[in-house]
Order: structure tokens, then C-alpha cells, then sequence
């Protein structure tokens, strides 16, 4: 008679290694007519334990507590009471500490087992989903079979590259960089890119680099997709410098430089086959990659369309679940936080530029990745097996410039994806828009709590945050002119006005920190929104043609940079604003009573001197707020918007 299921399978079928029925006897041990007996659990049911545990350290702690506490009946008493007091300080915190730890342990084991199943070896990681056959392999105590690379002769023999270029064979060893180049590029990466990316940990990169120049044996393995990296990593630090200085460094124009590391890069990921990778390195590489191609075209549509693989790949890795649910170390939990957040925010970027649809990353709600702990790099031990997690610190540290932007970057989302507000509830919508702004903004402060602004990232960090928060307040009111009642002139003015600062400002700001090799950082910004600030500004000029009025002359010096670098394949989105800027230009030249081929010409110099003039004398307060070119700006007051009052921003800074 078979008696009820087991924990584990019998001795012989795990001996055999074959599937169970769990009964005693089993179907297979009755079958064959053997003896069928069980071994004890080995790990048995911690959860008793567990509980037995914490209710003993808490009568423990009670009683100690009341020790301290009781009558000193002599002076000798209250000596021996303080110099005791110290030690049983220190093991009331030892035991708190110790309860706390229990604590955790129990809420994992009282999880929900609805998290999927997650195996993580080396740096590589594969998830699977609970309603999928992760049920089959409940019995089988590693599911790393599912990291193992296919034997060549089951990959295809000549698959379709994911990157189709006209040189479908190049000769990479061309593309060889010298260690003094490689090592000065790595560099200025480390020091003006890395503070607004922060994808991997510099300490672990360091040893890895290291152990990829000395040809390590045990690095064999890691060294094609950390090659790669250091293809991306070269690529974009010649991005961020600036002409003249590739010129000198290499003799070549930046055009050139940036299109072969590009090319290298492109051709490693091919060569690791990132479409069906476990790697978090070669996921790091492909997002750099990404991030390149936004920067150097951001109209171009492959970065979009890479952006949403990207998500795709994180998301068959498990990256969009929090590594705490599985057990994982902190640093790994760390690390796969950096590179989820950062694959959202350039799906963002995608969304505002080009009007994407979003990846539904709210449908990741339980057990959502959490964003990276404010904690410095060198506070994490990056070995696999410690379970060391580094104090969560309030303020300034060098995580803080990531964390601001991936606050910024979900907040955008929820912005974009809310929908128009029915008529009647534009009220609701600007209240509740405006107090999500300032919530965040209050939350972003915290980390200037000790008033820092004495070094360039503290604030490039509070000017980026002082932009985006402003374009943010734009976006939201910018909706609103789908309703007539809505429409009125005030509020096509006043997002006039926010448009043409906004866009003055960012590009301002790029000369500003420059010298920091920062400039990147704002013209990035300006590249993702000018297009939206341009129609704005387009459709007042075509209603608005007083050539005497400064706004009016700020506005089409904007209009003719941003149109002037526009590249001759312009997304097909935004062509229509060819035609607004045909209009707002014939009624201007109307208004003159010239010809539509003789359009009004500025010198950009003589423009930008009489608008400092014009802020000096008290005629334009937007543009007049930058008193030492050595400190950042501050939010724009002038504008009719209670979220940027002056004394609010006084009282914060």
C-alpha cells in the first residue's frame, strides 16, 4: 500500500537518476521488485528552525533589556551598571542584527515561489518563466546545462548577420589598439563617461583588464566579449572628445576614428552572437553600442529598433527581476540593477524621440528590479560568494549622477505613457503632473542635503536635473492644446517661452562643460528634445512675425541651428516641420515684404550679444540667469508655474 508523497526522490531512483513517484514504494522500485527506502532530507524544513530561533533571541533580548533597566541601590553599582552598559550595547546590537537577518530569511522563504527559475554562473544568466516547463525540472538541483554554448556543427552555417554592412569580411587585426592608446582611452572614459553611465564596477573592470593584458589562462573564456567591450568603450571615449583633440591624438578626424571602433564593436558582438548570449558583459557592450548609435544619429531608426531587442535579451536573462529573489550576491544583484535601469531609460529615450510604442515594463511589477543602492564601488566586494552589502549612504557619492537620471528616465515614462485627460479633467491632470514633479524633486534633493555644489559633477548633475525637470513640466502642459477650451493664447505663449529657454539653455550648457569634456551629456539632452521644442517654437513664429520682438529673434536662431544640422535622412516623423518652417518663413518674409528666397540672415554673434544685453536691462528675465559662467542655472522663475517659485528654490539651495 503506497503511503503519502516524499520531499525527495527514493535512494535508487536518484541513484539512477530517473524520475520518482515519491511514494513508498515507489512505481519503479514496486516495478522492479527492490527495496525501496529513503534518505533523510539533508537540508530538512529550516522554517521551524528558523522560528524556534527568533523566538528564543527575543526572550533573550527582552531579558537583557530588563536587566539594564532595573534599581542601582549603590554608587559601586551605577560604576559597574556603565562599564557594563558598553557590552551589552554591543551584544543588543549583535542580536538586533541578528533578528534582522532571521527576518530576511523568513520573508524569502515566505516569497511567493511565482518568481521563475534563474541560473547564474560566471557572469552569465538565464531566466525562464514560472508558467513555463521550469516545472518540469523541479527534481533537478542545477539548471546551469542551460548556460552551455551548442556544439558548432548545430549552429546554422551561414546565418543572417543582425548588422548588415556593405564589408561583410573585414580584417580586424587592422583595428588593433596599442596599449598606450587603449589605456588613455579606457581612462578618459573612466573619469567623463563613466559618472553618467555606471554599468559595470571600476575595482572588478580593473582586474579584468588586467588579467586580459597578461593573456590569463583562466580568463580564456571571457576574453572575446571583454574585447568587445573595450571595442565600445574606446568608441564612445572618442565621442566625448572633442574634434581638435582626436585630431591631435590620431591623427585623423573623429568621423573616422568613432566609425572603425564602431565597426570592431559591431563585429564582436557578431562574433559572440549576442542574439542568443547569457552575458551580462555582452549585454553591457550592446548597450554601449546602443547608447553610440543615439549619440551620433539619433533620428536613425536602428538604435530604436535595437533598444527594444536589447529589452528582450534582459528580459530571457532575467535582468527585469530583482536578483535579491534568487538568492544572488549583492554584487551581482547590483550590477544586473545598473544594466536593467539603464535599458529602460534608452528605451525611454526611443519613446520620445521617435513616438514608440513602450515596453511594458510595468508588467514586470512583481518582484521588479530595484533601483541600484546609492553606495560607492569601492564598497563592494565583487566576489561571487560574499554576502557583504555596503551601507545604503543618504548623500553625495559618485552613484548619485545614474541614480537622478534613472529617476528622471521613469518619470518620463509614466509621463509619456499617460494618456490626454478627457475634457474635464485638465484640472486633476496639471495637479496631479505638478505634485509628481515636485515629489520627485524633493526625493532628488535629498543627495544635496549637505548644500554641494563646490565640484563640476555636483553641478552638471543639479543643472541636468534642473533642465529635464523643466522639459517635464513642458511635456505635461504641452497635451493640454488638444482641448480648445485649453488652447488659449496665454498657454501657447508661456510653452513658447519654456521651448525657446529650454533649448537656449541646453545649448549654453554644453559650452559651459565643455572644458570638463561634458558637453556630450547636454547635447544628448538637446538632441532628444529639440525636435519637440522646435515645433512648439515653429508654431508660434507662424503666428507671430513681430521682427522687433527679442523672443521672436532668439527663436529663429534656434530654429536655423537646429534645422542647419539636420541630416538628409531625417527620420520621416518629423518632416512635417519642414513645412511649419516653410509657413512661420513666408509669413515672416511677409511681414518684411521680401521675397521667400531673400529670408532674414543674423549674425549669430551680434544675436547672442543683444540678448545678454537685453537680460542685463531687465527685458527678457528667461534668458538672464547665469551670473558666474563657473556655477550652474537655476530653474527658470519667470515662467507662470508655481513648480519653480523662486522662494521654494531659494529655501532648497
Amino acid at each position: 500500500m503506497e503511503t503519502p508523497i516524499k520531499n525527495l526522490p527514493c535512494a535508487t531512483c536518484r541513484r539512477r537518476k530517473v524520475r520518482c513517484s515519491k511514494t513508498q514504494p515507489c512505481t519503479n522500485c514496486a516495478r522492479a521488485k527492490i527495496d525501496c527506502h529513503y534518505n533523510e532530507d539533508p537540508t530538512g524544513d529550516t522554517s521551524s528552525v528558523n522560528a524556534d530561533l527568533l523566538r528564543r533571541l527575543m526572550n533573550l533580548q527582552d531579558s537583557i533589556t530588563k536587566l539594564t533597566k532595573g534599581p542601582r541601590n549603590t554608587d559601586q553599582s551605577l560604576h559597574d551598571s556603565s562599564v557594563s552598559g558598553v557590552r551589552v550595547e554591543s551584544i543588543i546590537n549583535t542580536l538586533e542584527d541578528s533578528l534582522r537577518r532571521l527576518h530576511r530569511i523568513n520573508e524569502r522563504e515566505n516569497q511567493s515561489s511565482h518568481t521563475g527559475k534563474l541560473c547564474f554562473r560566471d557572469a552569465h544568466t538565464r531566466y525562464i518563466k514560472e508558467t513555463f516547463w521550469a516545472g518540469l525540472y523541479d527534481e533537478v538541483e542545477s539548471l546551469s546545462f542551460l548556460l552551455d554554448k551548442a556544439a558548432p556543427e548545430r549552429r546554422l552555417q551561414d546565418p543572417t548577420s543582425l548588422f548588415i554592412q556593405p564589408q561583410q569580411f573585414l580584417d580586424l587585426g587592422m583595428y588593433i589598439t596599442p596599449r598606450k592608446v587603449s589605456d588613455f582611452l579606457i581612462n578618459h572614459y573612466l573619469k567623463n563617461v563613466d559618472p553618467f553611465i555606471r554599468l559595470f564596477h571600476k575595482p572588478r573592470f580593473r582586474l579584468d583588464l588586467d588579467q586580459f593584458y597578461r593573456q590569463e589562462e583562466s580568463f580564456v573564456s571571457q576574453r572575446g566579449e571583454f574585447e568587445t567591450l573595450l571595442s565600445s568603450i574606446y568608441a564612445f571615449s572618442v565621442h566625448s572628445l572633442h574634434e581638435e583633440d582626436v585630431l591631435v591624438y590620431f591623427a585623423e578626424s573623429k568621423e573616422i576614428v568613432i566609425n572603425r571602433y564602431i565597426t570592431t564593436t559591431r563585429r564582436g558582438l557578431e562574433r559572440i552572437s549576442i542574439l542568443s548570449t547569457h552575458s551580462l558583459t555582452a549585454l553591457t557592450t550592446f548597450a554601449l553600442y546602443i547608447t553610440l548609435l543615439s549619440e551620433i544619429d539619433i533620428s536613425g531608426l536602428e538604435w530604436t529598433s535595437l533598444s527594444g531587442l536589447s529589452l528582450n535579451i534582459a528580459t530571457r536573462l532575467g535582468i527585469h527581476k530583482d536578483g535579491e529573489a534568487f538568492g544572488l550576491s549583492p554584487y551581482a544583484v547590483e550590477i544586473r540593477r545598473r544594466l536593467w535601469h539603464y535599458l529602460c531609460m534608452i528605451n525611454v529615450r526611443a519613446l520620445q524621440v521617435h513616438g514608440i510604442e513602450p515596453f511594458p515594463v510595468s508588467a514586470f511589477e512583481v518582484n521588479a528590479t530595484k533601483l541600484p543602492q546609492n553606495s560607492p564601488d569601492i564598497a563592494w566586494d565583487a566576489c561571487e560568494f560574499s554576502r557583504k552589502l555596503p551601507v545604503a549612504i543618504s548623500g553625495w557619492t559618485e552613484m548619485v549622477p545614474v541614480l537622478v537620471s534613472y529617476k528622471l528616465s521613469a518619470l518620463e515614462r509614466t509621463m509619456l505613457e499617460t494618456n490626454i485627460p478627457e475634457h474635464g479633467s485638465e484640472e486633476a491632470y496639471l495637479a496631479k503632473c505638478d505634485q509628481v514633479l515636485q515629489d520627485a524633486k524633493s526625493e532628488i534633493l535629498v543627495y544635496y542635503s549637505q548644500n554641494l555644489l563646490d565640484k563640476p559633477i555636483h553641478r552638471i548633475t543639479k543643472d541636468l536635473m534642473d533642465l529635464t525637470f523643466q522639459y517635464l513640466w513642458f511635456i505635461a502642459r504641452r497635451s493640454l492644446l488638444k482641448h480648445r477650451i485649453w488652447a488659449t493664447c496665454e498657454l501657447r505663449r508661456e510653452l513658447f517661452r519654456k521651448a525657446l529657454h529650454i533649448s537656449e539653455m541646453a545649448r549654453s550648457l554644453q559650452g559651459v562643460y565643455s572644458a570638463h569634456y561634458w558637453d556630450w551629456v547636454f547635447h544628448s539632452f538637446y538632441e532628444t528634445t529639440k525636435w519637440h521644442l522646435a515645433s512648439t517654437i515653429l508654431i508660434y513664429l507662424s503666428q507671430h512675425t513681430e521682427q522687433e520682438d527679442l523672443e521672436v529673434q532668439r527663436s529663429w536662431t534656434q530654429i536655423n541651428l537646429i534645422f542647419g544640422q539636420r541630416r538628409d535622412d531625417q527620420s520621416v516623423l518629423w518632416k512635417p516641420l519642414l513645412a511649419l518652417k516653410r509657413e512661420a518663413e513666408i509669413r515672416r518674409d511677409e511681414a518684411l515684404g521680401v521675397d521667400n528666397g531673400n529670408a532674414l540672415t543674423n549674425n549669430n554673434d551680434d544675436m547672442w550679444q543683444a540678448q545678454s544685453d537685453a537680460a542685463m536691462h531687465g527685458l527678457d528675465p528667461i534668458f538672464g540667469q547665469r551670473v558666474d559662467p563657473e556655477f550652474p542655472l537655476n530653474p527658470d522663475p519667470g515662467i507662470l508655474d508655481d513648480f519653480y517659485d523662486q522662494t521654494i528654490d531659494n529655501q532648497a539651495w
